[in-house]
């Protein structure tokens, strides 16, 4: 009798064959035998040739498998994903990254030792086009959140080093298809709206910084108006995971605006000359405050008025 794996890890991808593969050798080089882990690549509707590799990667390994899921966005990408899946747990990793070679190794001492529903991981920057003297590891990278294996009691583990049981998933319907990435749009929030559904149902969410990815730092990111964007999208989609509670007013919120501007140019200035402190960090540092407040404010109307601006 041939048992199910003890894990499925999900690889979601939009046009990403120039990259995916670094992602699926990874995980095709594990250190714990093939047939305890299943990967499940996950094209969503992709325009370039990634549905040839993911095919390619699947005939040459028999615990892989290419599906389509033609409906594009993160969150319906990992939503197929997840039903697809065979094994009782199921961890995603973003098409970008590397996996350790130990990584399967180490989600499954989690979850053999843990008493985790769901729980998540470090990444840490893979400078595939290089590194800019102002790029700091620190804007790539969450190991700051927690330096030991336990329960991660505040903030939320990152959707790109993800492992959760799959009967949750099948209780909260899985991720929300309005929140996430979708072609040509910086989102987020489908995984923190799970964990805030899962904290408030009592479930325990864990950490463990020993379970490891690169995760590739793109050439859109080598920009710090990419940050100051991030900042933005982040904010805008939290608050709309918080159910829009924010009680601010329209002139309070430009208020913290114009408050953010001039203090943090002026802590930002004081710091220009330092030799290691460039003008990008500069940018970063002044406008990604004020960009968090615009975010929250459109957040807030996107979810009265029921809309997806």
């Amino acid at each position: 009798m041939i048992s199910k794996p003890m894990f499925s890890i999900i690889v979601c991808t939009y046009n990403r064959c120039d990259i995916l593969r670094a992602c699926l050798d990874s995980l095709a080089k594990q250190t714990i035998p093939a047939d305890r882990y299943e990967v499940i690549v996950v094209d969503n509707n992709s325009t370039d040739s990634t549905g040839i590799v993911a095919t390619d990667y699947a005939q040459r390994y028999s615990h892989f498998k290419a599906i389509t899921e033609p409906k594009q966005g993160l969150s319906n990408a990992r939503n197929r994903g997840w039903k697809e899946a065979v094994s009782d747990w199921v961890a995603y990793i973003d098409d970008d990254a590397r996996a350790s070679p130990q990584y399967g190794e180490r989600l499954l001492y989690i979850i053999e030792h843990y008493p985790f529903e769901c729980f998540g991981g470090v990444y840490t920057p893979w400078y595939k086009y290089g590194k800019p003297r102002w790029f700091r590891d620190e804007y790539a990278s969450n190991r700051a959140v927690q330096d030991h294996t336990g329960i991660l009691s505040k903030g939320f583990v990152s959707g790109g080093n993800f492992v959760i049981r799959k009967a949750l998933l099948e209780e909260f319907g899985g991720f929300q298809p309005s929140l996430g990435m979708r072609p040509g749009k910086i989102a987020y929030g489908e995984e923190t709206l799970l964990q805030m559904q899962l904290r408030d149902a009592g479930y325990t969410i864990g950490f463990d910084p020993r379970l490891t990815i690169e995760h590739l730092v793109g050439s859109e990111k080598l920009s710090p108006w990419w940050f100051v964007k991030s900042s933005y999208a982040r904010n805008r989609d939290y608050t709309r995971c918080m159910n829009a509670s924010s009680s601010r007013s329209m002139f309070q919120t430009i208020k913290s605006i114009i408050h953010d501007l001039f203090y943090y140019a002026v802590k930002a200035t004081s710091q220009l000359s330092s030799n290691k402190y460039y003008w990008q960090n500069w940018i970063i540092e002044v406008f990604s405050p004020p960009a968090s407040h615009i975010g929250s404010l459109i957040g807030t109307i996107q979810h009265r008025i029921k809309i997806d601006l």
